[in-house]
């Protein structure tokens, strides 16, 4: 059984899942003139969060943000405080983060910023969340920049202020893109979120869990709760366990503020990929 705090993440061994908006992919394997050990280092802890392990991808990038130089440096912190917010350590999210949001990469540095205001989010504080989201949308690209917009829209709402234009212009060609593309599709999917229960390698523990938090999804008129099959990068099962669904982060953690249970959290809606 894996942690009550994971939530879905598939992808490559150089995907790492941003919960909210895209798959971030590093450019490449680790560039830069770094050690061979850091970069093995790091792509096994890559490897490690796509597998839902974040203990030991938090762990190991950790190490290598703390021995590292230059860009592969900023890009452990960002893995580092990636996999401490996916575990609900916060204090070492934000410390992590805001290393990597330094970053003189642009990339890294928007990614960093975009997870920070998934940090604020959670701390219900809507107008930091919405002006580091500016930015990362700011420093990304394509796909990931138009929904790190759309999330700080959102979050500008939440606020009670004013959408900045550049934001605004950022959320028309987001929506433009959706007409009739297959990419756009996907970006709309991504904005599904849910409660999560857990992700379990078996059946039968999912199961457990499952018919525990049904009552909850009944009391809260969210639905039956669903077991959606999964593999992980290894080839392995996995079930994870949801409840609700939400078109935006915003509104499932206010569902999750209000049914009050410190056992679930906000994840994406899983797909299953078999």
């Amino acid at each position: 059984m894996t942690s009550q705090f994971e939530t879905k993440n598939t992808g490559s061994a150089i995907k790492v899942a941003a919960m909210f908006f895209a798959i971030l992919v590093f450019s490449g394997l680790f560039a830069g003139c770094e050690s061979t050990g850091s970069k093995q280092a790091l792509n096994r802890a890559v490897a490690d969060y796509n597998s839902q392990h974040y203990f030991l991808a938090q762990k190991r990038s950790a190490a290598v943000a703390k021995k590292a130089n230059g860009t592969l440096r900023d890009q452990a912190a960002y893995l580092a405080g990636l996999s401490a917010y996916q575990l609900g350590d916060f204090v070492e999210a934000e410390l992590q983060l805001t290393k990597a949001a330094r970053s003189s990469d642009r990339v890294t540095s928007g990614r960093a910023k975009a997870v920070m205001g998934l940090l604020r989010v959670d701390q219900d504080r809507p107008g930091d969340a919405a002006g580091l989201l500016n930015e990362a949308s700011i420093s990304m690209q394509g796909e990931d920049s138009h929904q790190a917009a759309f999330q700080a829209a959102l979050a500008h709402d939440k606020a009670g202020g004013r959408i900045p234009d550049y934001v605004a212009d950022q959320i028309y060609r987001h929506r433009a893109t959706q007409n009739g593309t297959r990419s756009s599709q996907t970006m709309v999917d991504r904005k599904a979120f849910s409660l999560q229960v857990g992700a379990f390698h078996e059946l039968k523990r999912a199961q457990t869990a499952a018919k525990k938090i049904a009552g909850v999804a009944r009391a809260n008129d969210l639905g039956r709760v669903r077991i959606v099959k999964k593999r992980d990068d290894r080839g392995r099962m996995l079930f994870i366990v949801q409840f609700g669904r939400f078109n935006s982060r915003f509104d499932a953690k206010d569902y999750h503020r209000q049914i009050g249970r410190k056992d679930l959290i906000v994840a994406p809606l899983a797909e299953p990929t078999l």
